[in-house]
C-alpha cells in the first residue's frame, strides 16, 4: 500500500537584508511517501520572515471617509527596502477648494529613500529640508520635515507635529506605536489641492536589523483645516500598516 502526502506553497518573493530573509508566504514542506521510502524536502530553517499586519483605518469625522487613506506594503526592489503604497481618497474631502494636508510618518530604524508621486511619477524627496531647522521648512513652505528629537521651537517639533495628525484621530494601537518610539520622522505635503485619488509610493531602508521580531509601523494622515469636527476639531483620517521581521526558530 502506498500513500502519499504533498504540503505544497510558493515562494512570492523574497530578498536578504544582511543574513535576514524577508518572504511573503510562509515557506512549506513537501513530503512523498512510497511504501517504505520517503523523500523530503525541508525549508530553509534559518529564513526569517517579512510579514504584513492588518490595515488601520480611522477617522475623528463620520463613517463615510474612515477609509478615505489606506495603506500596502511589499518587498522593495533592493536587500533592505520596504515599498509603500499610500492611497489618498479625498473624494468627500473637497480639498480642491478647502486647504487640507498629508501626513507621512515614519517607522524607527528605517530611511525614507523615495517619496514618488504616483501621478507625475516625480520623487518628492528632494523637494523636502534636510534640517528641520532651515528657513525652508518653514510654516509656508508646501514641503516640511520634522524629525523626532532634533532640538527646536515648538511648530517644527515632532510632537507638536504629530499632535496636529495622527494624535488629531487617536486611535489606540498608532497611538501605542507612538508610545513605544516607534516612529522617527513626519513629512508633510501641504495643500495637496486633489479632488480624488492621489497615490504615492514611498521607499524606506532598514537602517536597524537589531530590530528583528519588531514592526515596523507607517502611518498616513489626511486632514482639512477648513471644516470642522462636532467638537471643532479639524477633521482627519489615518491610515496605519506595520511589517514585522520574524526571527528563525531554532531548535
Amino acid at each position: 500500500m502506498s500513500k502519499r502526502k504533498i504540503i505544497s506553497s510558493l515562494f512570492l518573493s523574497a530578498t536578504v537584508l544582511g543574513g535576514l530573509l524577508f518572504t511573503q508566504v510562509p515557506t512549506v514542506k513537501a513530503i512523498e511517501s512510497e511504501g517504505n521510502v520517503q523523500i523530503t524536502n525541508n525549508p530553509p530553517q534559518n529564513s526569517p520572515i517579512f510579514s504584513l499586519g492588518d490595515p488601520i483605518q480611522e477617522t475623528n469625522y463620520n463613517d463615510s471617509v474612515k477609509k478615505s487613506v489606506s495603506i500596502d506594503a511589499t518587498i522593495g526592489d533592493s536587500e533592505n527596502e520596504v515599498k509603500w503604497t499610500v492611497n489618498f481618497d479625498s473624494t468627500l474631502w473637497n480639498l480642491r477648494y478647502d486647504k487640507g494636508g498629508y501626513y507621512f510618518i515614519i517607522p524607527d530604524g528605517m530611511q525614507l529613500k523615495k517619496l514618488i508621486n504616483k501621478k507625475t511619477g516625480e520623487n518628492l524627496l528632494d523637494k523636502f529640508s534636510t534640517d528641520v531647522n532651515d528657513d525652508k521648512n518653514g510654516s509656508d513652505s508646501k514641503y516640511r520635515h520634522f524629525k523626532k528629537g532634533k532640538e527646536t521651537h515648538w511648530e517644527r517639533n515632532f510632537d507638536s507635529q504629530w499632535g496636529w495628525s495622527a494624535g488629531r484621530v487617536g486611535s489606540g494601537q498608532v497611538n501605542q506605536w507612538k508610545d513605544e518610539n516607534a516612529f522617527s520622522d513626519i513629512y508633510y505635503i501641504d495643500n495637496p489641492s486633489s479632488d480624488g485619488l492621489a497615490t504615492y509610493e514611498l521607499v524606506t531602508e532598514v537602517t536597524d536589523p537589531s530590530k528583528a521580531n519588531k514592526s515596523f509601523p507607517l502611518v498616513a494622515v489626511m486632514k482639512n483645516y477648513y471644516a470642522k469636527t462636532w467638537y471643532l476639531g479639524e477633521p482627519a483620517s489615518l491610515a496605519g500598516r506595520e511589517v514585522t521581521i520574524e526571527s528563525p526558530q531554532t531548535n
